[in-house]
């Protein structure tokens, strides 16, 4: 008579060890797919680290002129309301902080990395729930990865709206111009997607306020406007700069008559 392989008794033992393991295998999945995954609380503490950290930046590098509580001062104004897309806006193109009080705020190389940027504009958001906050790549995109438009953005009426209340100063193609007290606008060549949408928000400088009123899609329409006139073809000849007639009618009379006149006296010298 042979011996069987295992015991009735060790085969009793072995089978509740595999239910055991089998009844743990199941709880941890529904464990797994029921509970909290943690990664919201996760963002939370990235967001308390990134104010504090930016609250430590901003008392250091801005405090003196805008105040402890960035409430503002005689020098420099109240930030809360401006939120974090003006810090980003303002920090992130260099523009801030200025060198000398006075001066006017113009794009430079940004003083701090884009994580110091976050940090100081999560601290600023942080003060009011209500003040504009930096938007999303998909809300100032108005472009595929073809570089065709998305639909429903409006080149045309991107254009009427610039030209009704941008192009006074920064000129009907975006190459800026000058302003009275020495002030002067910023050609857009160089803004971003965002800035502009940052810019269009928050009415930054001597942009007028009700700029500010511009709904969501009103902003990727003067986007699209601004973008496509970086790329246009000139068909009167050479833009000079696309400054405007005051400097091409200069030319015009400085080299086109000039010339003229002293072919003329040319001419005259030969007879």
């Amino acid at each position: 008579m042979t011996t069987p392989f295992l015991s009735p008794q060790r085969r009793r033992r072995f089978s509740s060890y595999f239910v055991l393991a089998l009844a743990l295998l199941i709880l941890g999945g529904v464990y797994s797919a029921l509970a909290p995954t943690g990664y919201a609380q996760d963002a939370a503490a990235t967001t308390a680290d990134q104010v504090a950290k930016g609250h430590d930046l901003f008392i250091l590098n801005c405090s003196s002129c805008h105040g402890l509580n960035a409430e503002g001062t005689t020098v420099a104004p109240d930030l809360r309301p401006e939120g974090a897309a003006a810090v980003d806006f303002q920090v992130g193109t260099g523009r801030m902080p200025l060198k000398q009080l006075g001066m006017q705020a113009k794009r430079s190389i940004p003083h701090f990395t884009q994580e110091q940027i976050d940090q100081l504009a999560a601290y600023v958001g942080s003060l009011s729930a209500t003040s504009p906050k930096i938007p999303s790549a998909g809300q100032t995109t108005v472009r595929d990865a073809n570089g065709q438009l998305i639909s429903g953005v409006d080149v045309a009426k991107g254009g009427r709206i610039f030209s009704e209340n941008c192009a006074q100063c920064h000129n009907v193609v975006g190459q800026g111009g000058a302003l009275t007290g020495g002030m002067a606008a910023p050609e857009l060549r160089l803004a971003t997607d965002k800035q502009i949408w940052e810019a269009l928000a928050t009415a930054p400088g001597n942009m007028p306020s009700f700029m500010k009123q511009l709904n969501d899609k009103d902003k990727l329409d003067v986007i699209a406007y601004v973008t496509s006139i970086r790329s246009n073809f000139d068909k009167g000849g050479n833009p000079i700069g696309r400054l405007g007639p005051v400097p091409e009618g200069a030319v015009g009379w400085i080299l086109g008559v000039g010339g003229l006149l002293v072919f003329c006296v040319w001419i005259g010298s030969r007879i």
